[in-house]
């Protein structure tokens, strides 16, 4: 062999020597097996400036494929572990010592927080959560109300093999933030011009059935500036919170007319605000809501079939819908004084030089503020019947 073919041996040679090297396998890596998978965290309030974290663990040896159901289960598909401590990076510590796998938080899907924790104010209580590399902001969050946190994670599934997520299914299902809302809350935290809100939930037993076996959204929870817990908005003014804030995906309306009734399912929901000024120089928002709907149910004396009679329950609709929005936004103005809709952030878009003089006094601002809301009702889906056919 010639001299330059032996170089372009030993070349290639080396080449592959080193591809093999590279390519031999991850060094570091770490199987599922020798990981716990961590699913839910509950916070509560300890006391003495302590707090009590816990987490829902899975059992791999508990949880079997949906076709061998009832066939190999050997209790629960989970674990709850629980530690007291000063913060979460030393309190998760010490629960990794109990565990013989590294917790794993890729699959966190809930966070729970005791109420009497959010009493006291959330600030510095999350820092920790943001921080974990692995751990996905895409998580439903709730400040549970008349519990803590730990009850929520003790709660029995009913039709969910795991129960968190039979929390998380119910949240998307009730048309609310669903697993964004932890990220909507650290954006609202972090944000001038409007306050934070997370969903509040009520535990329940039914059958005698003990832990708690039924979990309910009940609301929404109001925060502070300094994230400490203000009150409670209803189911109702929680989602007419969601409409304005354009996070609703579909709601059922219904209305009293003609000595009956009548239900509509809205969907394509959003809402427009135009800020302005009064004489007096507090703000006036002009707020618009928009959606198209299908009747549900007509017992009223009214035909669909006709335009002017279809129109009529339209107008009725938006009624409904307009007086229910002002009704919520006089309660937040009144009873908690804070602006959580978000008409600060308008404000800030709209007159950006305007907002430095208003940012630190914006929920005096707010208090002050006057607003006409009007909707605009589209029942695009009336049935295949006009009058009720009873």
């Amino acid at each position: 062999m010639s001299e330059p073919g032996k170089i372009g041996t030993a070349c290639r040679t080396a080449a592959a020597l080193l591809a093999l090297i590279v390519l031999a396998g991850c060094w570091d890596r770490q199987e599922l097996n020798d990981r716990a998978l961590w699913l839910a965290t509950g916070i509560d309030d300890a006391g003495e400036g302590n707090i009590k974290v816990s987490g829902q663990i899975v059992i791999p040896l508990n949880v079997q494929a949906p076709s061998s159901a009832g066939s190999g289960g050997k209790g629960d598909p989970y674990m709850v572990v629980s530690q007291t401590g000063t913060n979460l990076g030393d309190i998760l510590q010490d629960i990794q010592s109990k565990l013989p796998r590294e917790v794993f938080f890729g699959q966190r899907r809930v966070i729970f927080l005791g109420e009497e924790l959010a009493k006291k104010g959330l600030s510095g209580i999350l820092d920790f959560t943001t921080r974990l590399a692995e751990a996905s902001f895409r998580t439903d969050m709730y400040i549970m109300k008349g519990a803590t946190a730990n009850d929520a994670l003790q709660m029995r599934g009913t039709l969910e093999f795991v129960s968190v997520f039979s929390a998380l299914k119910k949240h998307e299902q009730s048309g609310g933030r669903g697993e964004t809302t932890y990220l909507d809350f650290l954006i609202a935290a972090h944000r001038d011009g409007i306050v934070p809100t997370l969903p509040a939930a009520q535990l329940f037993v039914s059958d005698d059935m003990k832990p708690a076996n039924y979990f309910e959204i009940t609301g929404v929870a109001v925060l502070d500036d300094d994230l400490k817990l203000a009150g409670y908005l209803n189911v109702d003014e929680d989602r007419d919170l969601l409409w304005l804030l354009n996070k609703l995906s579909r709601i059922i309306l219904t209305v009293d007319l003609e000595g009956g009734n009548a239900s509509a399912r809205f969907v394509n929901l959003r809402s427009s605000i135009k800020p302005s000024r009064n004489k007096d120089g507090s703000w006036h928002f002009e707020i618009t809501l928009r959606g198209d709907g299908s009747l549900v149910e007509n017992n009223t004396g009214l035909s669909v079939e006709k335009k002017g009679e279809l129109e009529k329950l339209e107008r009725a609709f938006e009624k409904e819908a307009a007086n229910r929005m002002a009704g919520t936004i006089r309660k937040a103005q009144e009873t908690f004084g804070l602006d959580v809709f978000g008409f600060g952030v308008v404000v800030h878009r709209r007159h950006p030089r305007e907002w430095p003089a208003l940012k630190d006094r914006w929920n005096e601002e707010f208090r002050r503020a006057t607003f006409n809301v009007r909707a605009d009702l589209n029942l695009k889906r009336p049935g295949l019947t006009g009058k009720s056919i009873i």
